[in-house]
């Protein structure tokens, strides 16, 4: 009993740090991602028996720097809360989260203000009197007469300011016809001149627009044409329905596309779904039942057979990723269409074939994001794909880099209210730091 007490008063000495000493600590133990660090002289005057009381200590650390950080900003962001910032695995780096809150406070600094960007979104109040008028749609004189008048009226993609906006003035029209504006009767406002509805039914639609200038009103002041915003307003306020087609409303589709056609917002209308939600099923189920998911290695092999002997070269590599005859090679590929066919080859087989290797590989961040801040585009609607595949050809298909840029914008918190050039700005802070 004797002999184990000293052997165990000789392993508690032999275990207490000298204070006098600097000792570097690395832990490589399965398990345990330690960092090398040195010790101040307090901590190593500690008992560092196991790896928990050595965890404890850099936490004790580290709470006190991030403290220390705090206390120096002063005042803390609160629209980045930290539990919402980047994670390190979205951003594919090795920074500490307080280091990715200060980036993203800093950042959130250095952005122009919500007045200069709403400013740009926006007409005067002259100017919306002269573009919205209650017409839903522009001529193309109209369009010059605005431009030859210094009215510049945006196009391409919406963000989300202007849909927040357009929200806003459908609300307060909603809120001021409450028992008017249901979903069905705003379907048949947006929707009129594509429906065959009754005369009472378009004399009420008619006297409704007129008394509440709802056209007016739901353009507000957007810097956007008439048409476009009637066309994003079918878009986003209907309530439409959403998620996998069942196998009736398949049927539903069929039929009406046979009475209707290619009319799809009549056919969406129909269905209470989106035009292209319609139109994209359509297209997967009109030859009849078609198999979904992943392809397997028989399928491959055989598309690649039918894609040479369709463009009669064994030189796939040298085939474009354009221009290629999938309604085609869609017949003649067992329970897979031709949308099938192209996506398949666009998104995996193309680009695999020019990065040799068993997967598709990402193209690299810092070189890409170096490329779309050099672009002079307002929008990533304005973005030739096409050229920047020819900078970056490891890619493969231009599809596959709008593939990588639209996995890049989620990884950003509160994407969806930033404009093109905040992206860009963002990702370059990124990549400097």
């Amino acid at each position: 009993m004797t002999d184990n007490r000293m052997a165990s008063t000789r392993k508690r000495k032999t275990n207490h740090l000298d204070g006098d000493q600097v000792d570097e600590v690395a832990s490589s133990s399965s398990g345990n991602n330690y960092n090398v660090g040195v010790y101040t002289k307090k901590a190593k005057k500690s008992h560092v028996k196991h790896c928990d009381d050595f965890t404890q200590i850099k936490d004790k650390k580290k709470r006190k720097e991030k403290k220390k950080k705090k206390k120096d900003l002063d005042v803390e962001d609160e629209s980045f809360p930290a539990d919402n910032s980047l994670s390190q695995k979205q951003k594919g780096g090795s920074y500490s989260q307080s280091f990715e809150e200060q980036l993203v406070r800093d950042w959130e600094e250095s952005r122009p203000s919500m007045k200069n960007l709403t400013s740009s979104l926006t007409l005067t109040d002259e100017e919306a009197a002269i573009v919205h008028t209650g017409k839903i749609s522009s001529t193309l004189s109209d369009m010059e007469n605005f431009r030859l008048m210094g009215i510049k009226i945006r196009t391409g993609k919406w963000v989300q300011q202007e849909d927040d906006m357009l929200m806003e003035n459908f609300e307060n029209i909603k809120n001021e016809y409450p028992l008017d504006m249901d979903n069905g009767f705003l379907l048949q406002i947006l929707f009129i001149n594509y429906l065959a509805s009754s005369k009472e039914e378009r004399d009420r639609v008619k006297m409704f627009c007129k008394h509440s200038d709802f056209y007016i009103r739901l353009a507000g002041r957007l810097r956007r044409s008439p048409e476009s915003i009637v066309d994003r307003a079918r878009k986003i306020l209907p309530n439409w329905k959403t998620g996998p087609f069942s196998p009736e409303e398949e049927e539903t589709l069929l039929s009406l596309h046979k009475l209707h056609g290619n009319r799809w917002s009549v056919i969406g209308y129909e269905m209470n779904r989106s035009r292209n939600s319609v139109m994209d099923h359509y297209q997967i189920i009109k030859d009849g039942k078609r198999k979904k998911g992943t392809w397997t290695e028989e399928e491959t092999n055989l598309l690649l057979q039918i894609i040479s002997e369709e463009m009669e070269t064994d030189d796939l590599l040298s085939l474009p990723h354009f221009n290629m005859p999938w309604a085609k090679i869609g017949k003649r590929m067992p329970n897979r269409n031709g949308k099938q066919c192209r996506s398949h080859w666009v998104y995996q087989l193309r680009p695999l074939l020019v990065q040799g290797g068993k997967r598709v590989q990402q193209v690299d961040k810092v070189k890409f994001i170096a490329e779309l801040c050099n672009l002079n585009v307002e929008t990533e609607k304005d973005i030739d794909w096409e050229a920047m595949l020819e900078r970056i050809p490891e890619a493969g298909t231009p599809q596959q880099l709008q593939q990588q840029w639209q996995k890049m914008k989620l990884a950003i918190f509160n994407v969806e209210r930033m404009t093109f050039d905040e992206i860009r700005d963002f990702l370059s802070t990124l990549i400097d730091e």
